[in-house]
């Protein structure tokens, strides 16, 4: 089924109430019968020689045969009111949820579908849309050797199995920074339609398939699963985060974009769909994994020479709440997402480091810029006069260590630095400048 259906069935059958006061007053009769056969249980159960007395004033013939009797019934009346009380509130959560967020009011329909014995519909409901062929498999194996990372819409596929649509677009992004892309040109009859220094895009038995090497993921965030690495759920969550917030910026300039428009109500999806596997995620806990994200969308922004969206700046994050409510109440089923954005912005507004990142990456995103991934010098002198003149100070922040490792292990030639490693440099600079500020010599 797809999400459409699995809506449609709910509205088809009569799951939306106008009301649930009936249902709030079968919930706490269930939860009264429940607790008086459970009650009951535990009183004849427990005192076992009072209660055979009980039951000799029935009959003296077979005392233990009448209280067995009574128990089965007891258990038999706290089973029947246990699953009428989770039917019940399971539907009540579905009308609480629905318009929070669908794919939770899904998973509590699935519980009262399996507690209804109704696991054809239910079966139905649990499947993905999605799913691997085994020439895809080797695929994904041989990308992954190449030092690329599954990401996007179809690693939320491969993670959790269950998918809500078949993504049009792979994309990958780089692990390596030695990772190249020339040899994907060949790979299984490759057609290339889209070529750029830092990306490619090429179909492979036609499936489309989007490759960066100016997105680099840390390992620390990185997954193995069966042939294909894939980022962990909080980065995903994250880098579902900031491609919504550049797409907003995008729909800026061109408002009546249908391309945009959809790409919108899809990333509205894949979020609620992460929510709901998430179950409670509050973004003030993680936010390590989004400032590493949020390095990660600035070197794309910085070498695709596009915007990039500025939590320092409260007008434009006015701006992105007014859009979420806007597109809220166009595709419905979402509320959820409002609810997490106004949380990310409350955490990263106290969180003075976060600042400094977003402060740093604004600056370095309008100045003039070095827009090849490498930077070449006449001799290795000159490079390291250049690093020594521009960027004397050690990396010492954990954060950036965790980006600078990859290049650490990898190395560089001897007159070439990649240009990332300077843009990390300026990001330390700030974060250490800081520091000082605040802990002056005595």
């Amino acid at each position: 089924m797809t999400l459409n259906e699995k809506i449609k069935y709910i509205n088809d059958n009569n799951f939306i109430k106008e009301k649930l006061n009936l249902h709030y007053f079968l919930l706490s009769l269930y939860s009264l019968f429940f607790t008086a056969f459970l009650v009951l249980i535990i009183f004849f159960s427990s005192r076992w020689d009072y209660s055979l007395g009980l039951m000799t004033r029935i009959s003296e013939k077979n005392p233990l045969g009448y209280l067995i009797s009574f128990l089965v019934f007891f258990v038999i009346g706290l089973v029947t009111f246990g699953i009428l009380f989770i039917n019940c509130l399971m539907l009540i959560l579905v009308n609480k949820m629905i318009n929070y967020n669908m794919f939770r009011a899904l998973r509590c329909l699935k519980i009262k579908l399996f507690f209804s014995a109704k696991f054809q519909i239910l079966l139905k409901l649990n499947k993905g849309e999605d799913d691997l062929k085994p020439y895809e498999l080797d695929f994904l194996a041989w990308v992954k050797n190449k030092g690329f990372v599954l990401s996007d819409s179809k690693a939320i596929s491969y993670l959790y199995g269950n998918y809500w649509r078949r993504p049009k677009v792979w994309t990958f992004v780089a692990n390596s920074s030695r990772a190249t892309l020339k040899d994907y040109e060949i790979y299984a009859g490759g057609t290339i339609f889209s070529k750029e220094p830092t990306r490619l895009k090429v179909k492979v038995n036609n499936q489309e398939m989007h490759f960066s090497l100016v997105k680099l993921i840390p390992d620390k965030y990185i997954k193995n699963k069966l042939v294909a690495k894939v980022p962990n759920s909080s980065w995903i969550l994250a880098s579902l985060t900031f491609k919504l917030m550049n797409t907003f910026l995008r729909l800026k300039k061109d408002k009546h974009s249908e391309e945009l428009i959809n790409m919108v109500e899809r990333l509205f999806n894949d979020l609620t769909y992460i929510f709901n596997k998430k179950i409670i995620f509050r973004p003030k806990n993680h936010l390590d994994v989004f400032k590493s994200n949020y390095i990660f969308w600035f070197f794309d922004s910085y070498f695709s020479n596009s915007e990039l969206f500025n939590f320092c700046d409260d007008e434009q994050k006015d701006e992105f709440l007014e859009f979420l409510n806007k597109f809220t109440n166009r595709f419905e089923y979402h509320n959820e997402v409002i609810n997490y954005f106004k949380a990310l912005f409350i955490g990263i507004n106290s969180n003075e480091e976060f600042r400094i990142i977003v402060d740093t990456a604004i600056k370095l995103n309008s100045q003039n810029k070095h827009l090849n991934l490498t930077k070449r010098f006449r001799s290795v002198d000159g490079k390291i006069n250049f690093m020594r003149d521009n960027y004397p100070e050690p990396i010492t922040n954990e954060l950036i260590k965790i980006h600078m490792y990859d290049f650490w292990k990898e190395g560089q030639k001897n007159n070439e630095i990649d240009s990332r490693i300077i843009l990390l440099k300026e990001f330390n600079k700030s974060l250490e400048n800081n520091k000082t500020v605040k802990t002056p010599a005595k």
